[in-house]
């Protein structure tokens, strides 16, 4: 599930120690020590952050924000399969959009009138990255609001972050539990011109996030050199096993996510079935558009090797 193979930063520990002795109190609603650390570290402000529980409780907090009742959402195939379940949750109609060759945005989806278009990007389950000049042309040509769901972006080598300041109708989506390795405490946020932001502000729940992750996940933002460390071992040994996978003839998608989509020489299932036997998990998706390769989370060089003396096996 594309969780980090490394513990977090060594102050989360002590973040969280220090933090014990508050748990009789509520926490901070407006996540101010957090947002600030955020605001920080990727050079925006605090008024333009809110956190949830994970990045998934942002992206259900931005279906009730922006999407009436009954209203619509466009979302792209194969991607996060999270996004049409969230239209069944809040009634609304989902609108999917086949990716158009090489995984670029297909002209319906850019023409489409939604309230709410969804793009993860690095995408899941196949890690490509949509170019920034073609979400900048999505948000030029959408009336309503581009969410860019960036939950493996650190791992790329481009951001939202660069055109956010051009199009008051995008919002990125982050998540503490890749890069950060905190999936355990649940954390993400959303970074968007004030007005957006406010919008979900007025649909969060009062207390979101507990005073733990809220200590852990300011501590691990705040320390950029352990973070940038464990991005750069991530991406050197993806591009370790993109070349020893292709040394065996697999296929392996272009990856800017800390995870690869590789389609081997035989197929999919059975190679799932036999890594499974062998206690090596990778994800397999029986859905048509992905059922010809395998997702496989970057690990450690030595978890990277167990999965190729598996696959010799």
């Amino acid at each position: 599930t594309n969780e980090s193979p490394f513990p977090p930063a060594p102050g989360v520990r002590y973040a969280i120690d220090a933090m014990v002795d508050s748990l009789p109190l509520y926490p901070d609603p407006a996540q101010t020590e957090f947002r600030q650390a955020v605001a920080d570290a990727l050079d925006v402000r605090p008024e333009m952050v809110v956190a949830g529980n994970g990045g998934d409780e942002v992206l259900a907090m931005a279906v009730r924000a922006y999407v009436p009742a009954g209203g619509r959402v466009a979302y792209l195939e194969p991607s996060y399969t999270l996004v049409p379940k969230l239209c069944a949750i809040n009634e609304v109609v989902g609108e999917e959009h086949a990716f158009a060759d090489d995984y670029h945005l297909p002209r319906s989806f850019v023409e489409s009138d939604a309230p709410l278009k969804f793009v993860t990007n690095p995408n899941s389950p196949t890690g490509t990255l949509i170019p920034l000049s073609e979400i900048a042309d999505l948000c030029s040509a959408s009336a309503g609001v581009v969410l860019l769901d960036e939950a493996y972006v650190d791992f790329a080598p481009e951001s939202g972050l660069e055109i956010l300041n051009h199009h008051e109708n995008l919002l990125l989506v982050r998540t503490m539990s890749k890069s950060y390795s905190l999936a355990g405490l649940r954390v993400g946020f959303a970074i968007g011109a004030p007005d957006l932001v406010t919008d979900l502000w007025a649909v969060k729940d009062i207390c979101n996030l507990g005073r733990l992750p809220l200590a852990a996940a300011t501590a691990a933002m705040k320390d950029r050199k352990y973070w940038r460390r464990g991005v750069d071992d991530t991406i050197f040994n993806r591009q370790r096993l993109t070349a020893d996978l292709a040394a065996r003839a697999w296929e392996v998608l272009p990856s800017g996510s800390n995870f690869i989509f590789a389609i081997p020489p035989v197929p999919a299932s059975e190679v799932y079935e036999h890594l499974l036997l062998r206690k090596v998990l990778v994800r397999y998706f029986p859905r048509p558009s992905v059922s010809h390769g395998v997702r496989i989370s970057i690990g450690t060089r030595a978890q990277c090797q167990a999965l190729l003396d598996a696959l010799q096996a």
